[in-house]
């Protein structure tokens, strides 16, 4: 039974309504139990009916019809099991509060006081919380993009990076960036940034908290990937979308990467520093 319908019937139960205005989800259960009669867009309950609502929620979905109607918000399947006999009731994320992360190839990972070594191409799925009270990382990488941080192995440009760096992944949908940057804002430890190499990769960059350098080729290297590309339609679109931020970046070396990328006024994507990936991409 979904979250809407059971919500309809605390309503009803609780606020002892004589009247419930028509819905597919009501209309349906009605007719299946033969409760109420419709009058217009609404069903006429008399106590008989109400009754036999609250008998249901308690014997067949075992939820006390005094239960709240929010009681399920942002609360985990487990505890929406306590409420009732479905963990689905929840509205919170299966994997809500959980980051990606890994070490860089041939480096461990430090959790818990132990040194974890992943198979290429993995990472571990886990609360940030968690990484907070446990890593013994001195400082931490951002990826932004999942090829790229599934792909460390093949990046020439990571093998340079000094230490033994966190490797965190920036989020989408199912690791929400916000869990990435309560676990940075937590840590409080230095921040280098792997992001695409356009207007809108200085900004994300420059959102880190304990942000202090973006990771780029050397200024040769750069100046020849930039010329190569000719994503110049993406380029034009986040400039025209972030130009505010771009002319107030705080950060000096986000400036002069903003005066070289404005000057070749193209958007080069952080897949292209992947050694796998053969042929022009543009």
């Amino acid at each position: 039974m979904s979250q809407t319908l059971v919500k309809s019937l605390l309503l009803i139960t609780q606020g002892d309504l004589e009247k419930y205005k028509a819905s597919a989800g009501i209309e349906k259960f009605f007719g299946d139990f033969g409760i109420s009669f419709r009058q217009g867009n609404f069903y006429i309950l008399n106590a008989k009916d109400r009754l036999r609502i609250k008998n249901y929620l308690q014997d067949e979905l075992r939820i006390d019809w005094k239960t709240p109607i929010d009681a399920w918000k942002g609360i985990s399947r487990d505890k929406a099991l306590t409420l009732g006999g479905n963990e689905k009731m929840t509205s919170a994320k299966v994997r809500d509060c959980r980051v990606a992360i890994k070490s860089l190839p041939g480096r461990p990972l430090l959790l818990a006081g132990k040194e974890i070594c992943l198979p290429d191409r993995s990472s571990l799925d886990i609360e940030w919380q968690r990484v907070v009270e446990t890593s013994g990382h001195k400082d931490v990488l951002v990826i932004e993009n999942w090829t790229n941080f599934e792909k460390t192995s093949t990046t020439p440009l990571l093998k340079n990076i000094p230490g033994n760096p966190l490797v965190l992944y920036r989020g989408d949908p199912i690791y929400g960036a916000d869990h990435a940057k309560h676990l940075l804002t937590a840590m409080g430890k230095p921040v280098t940034a792997f992001v695409d190499y356009d207007p809108a990769g200085l900004l994300i960059a420059g959102s880190f908290p304990c942000f202090e350098q973006m990771l780029c080729p050397d200024i040769g290297e750069l100046h020849r990937l930039l010329s190569a590309c000719t994503k110049t339609e993406e380029f034009i679109r986040q400039k025209s979308e972030f130009l505010n931020g771009l002319e107030n970046l705080a950060h000096q070396q986000l400036k002069s990467l903003w005066k070289i990328f404005n000057r070749y006024g193209v958007a080069l994507p952080q897949e292209e520093l992947i050694s796998d990936v053969g042929g022009s991409r543009w």
